[in-house]
């Protein structure tokens, strides 16, 4: 096994499916890791196909909030993230794309309590994503503020509004993810 597989194999051994979908995702990205030796991208946009993102959602459950992003690129409201490093741990990607999108370090980097494997539309290529989702609680007092050579914008989202927004507002799989997170499914393997 890989150094990365032996990072990662944990991390979506950790991950409890919280439905049918989330259940064949994982079982892709098993399989995935298993049959591959690099799962990092290493050319941009998306080369070798599929490859390592981590998420993150800065939520704020005392007001029913979550953080998300215009990304420029996808055209649509995110969670904060970025690609993962080579033999980068992805929660050092969560502090680092942290400090970087959002220019903060986060207070606590929770998970990953979620996966997606999602083929993203490119003109130049498409590819796939397999996607580890964390939550992070900010500092209290940080300024709003996001990195504009990515972002449009950045704003506090109540989480009503993200599971109700029209189709192509937001990320399409956030809304499962916050059912997972609002009912308590985000059981999780170590931060590490």
């Amino acid at each position: 096994m890989s150094a990365a597989r032996d990072v990662i194999a944990p991390l979506l051994a950790g991950i409890n499916a919280f439905d049918d979908h989330e259940a064949s995702d994982l079982a892709f990205a098993k399989r995935w890791l298993d049959a591959t030796s690099d799962v990092y991208r290493r050319q941009k946009p998306g080369l070798p196909s599929p490859h390592l993102v981590a998420y993150f959602l800065p939520v704020c459950a005392s007001t029913d909030r979550a953080l998300l992003v215009d990304h420029l690129d996808a055209r649509a409201w995110l969670p904060p993230g970025g690609h993962v490093e080579v033999n980068e741990h992805p929660s050092r990607t969560v502090e680092r794309e942290c400090a970087e999108e959002l220019g903060v370090a986060p207070r606590t980097v929770a998970g990953p309590c979620f996966l997606t494997v999602r083929t993203v539309k490119n003109p130049k290529s498409s590819h796939i994503d397999v996607s580890l989702w964390y939550t992070v609680e900010l500092p209290a007092g940080w300024a709003l503020k996001c990195e504009p050579s990515e972002h449009a914008g950045a704003r506090w989202w109540l989480l009503a509004d993200i599971l109700s927004a029209p189709a192509g507002t937001v990320e399409p799989n956030l809304s499962r993810f916050l059912r997972k997170w609002r009912d308590g499914g985000t059981s999780t393997a170590e931060n590490g």
